[in-house]
């Protein structure tokens, strides 16, 4: 862990996160990093400790606290399923959704999401227990502004974050 639950990286958008045993942990909270960064590789490894409860929102992946539809690239689950979804928003806010069924492995266990951000594409691929595959790719609704990492998970569950790896960025302000 290198910046962990640092204020001068993270910022607090809700709530207060705070450093467990090494992670991040976000539960009623949401973060994002000050930097923004476009294009590149990056791997969330997230404990989703259990199937959300009703009125229950997560998200981890890339987008702008101030302006959440104007371009974004990140994994959402809510509202009491199983089901993930691959979110990307292009710059004007059109929104592409891509349903994923959830692996009962992604529940206790720290996996990795990652987030494949090209210039033509995004690729939305998990590495857990059962190996390294891609969930979805999209190619009509693919950002260009400078986005923020983020977490968000809005009751008080424990998302914790092991970590995130930014890999290959094209430009990061």
């Amino acid at each position: 862990s290198v910046k962990g639950a640092d204020t001068t990286f993270w910022a607090n958008v809700e709530g207060a996160m705070a450093a467990v045993a090494g992670r991040i942990r976000v539960s009623g909270d949401e973060i994002a990093s000050f930097l923004q960064h476009r294009f590149g590789r990056y791997i969330f490894a997230i404990n989703v400790p259990t199937i959300p409860a009703a009125g229950t929102v997560r998200l981890w992946g890339l987008r702008n606290p101030g302006a959440p539809t104007r371009g974004a690239a990140y994994f959402e689950q809510d509202t009491s399923t199983t089901t993930i979804f691959a979110r990307s928003y292009d710059d004007w806010g059109t929104l592409q959704s891509t349903t994923v069924t959830a692996d009962t492995d992604w529940y206790g266990a720290q996996v990795e999401y990652i987030v494949n951000w090209e210039a033509d594409r995004i690729q939305f691929q998990v590495n857990d227990s059962d190996g390294y595959r891609t969930l979805a790719t999209h190619v009509t609704r693919v950002p260009t502004i400078p986005l923020a990492l983020t977490v968000m998970d809005t009751v008080v569950e424990n998302l914790d974050v092991g970590y995130v790896t930014v890999e290959k960025p094209d430009l990061v302000v």
